[in-house]
């Protein structure tokens, strides 16, 4: 009988995907000013948001299965882990309320590219130390 079943590397690569290209498609939509591009841009954004949450989900249940594997490179990537989903679910519950606000100040497209970036390096980074834990665990030899 199989007691657990590691989702979370199948699952994670869903969000970055999205996040990553929606990012992308984002800055280059506001480059250009090309409104379409600007609407698939949080589209992509959004389907990343959605996908993230069962890819952290499957993730603290793979950490939560692991039995005294735990070192310093999971540790950090659980951290990123955690905190990124935050901040791509605050960024795109802003832009809606940003959208659907009729009066006052409006955030500009310029801080939306700078935070998907930001957001996107962070991703980044948590899956070279996932993709590193993976390596280590796969190949070293102790």
């Amino acid at each position: 009988m199989i007691d657990h079943i590691a989702w979370h590397p199948f699952l994670v690569h869903f969000p970055i995907a999205f996040w990553l290209l929606g990012s992308l498609v984002l800055v280059a939509g506001t480059l250009t000013g090309r409104q379409p591009w600007l609407s698939v841009a949080w589209f992509l954004l959004a389907l990343g948001g959605v996908t993230v949450i069962p890819a952290v989900l499957s993730g603290q249940a793979d950490y939560a299965a692991l039995s005294g594997e735990i070192n310093e490179t999971l540790e950090t990537h659980r951290d990123w882990g955690n905190a990124l989903p935050w901040l791509m679910w605050v960024m795109i519950v802003l832009k809606a309320h940003n959208y659907f606000k009729k009066e006052g100040f409006k955030v500009k497209d310029w801080i939306w590219c700078i935070w998907g970036v930001a957001v996107s390096i962070g991703i980044l980074y948590a899956g070279v130390l996932g993709g590193a834990y993976v390596y280590e665990r796969a190949f070293a030899t102790h």
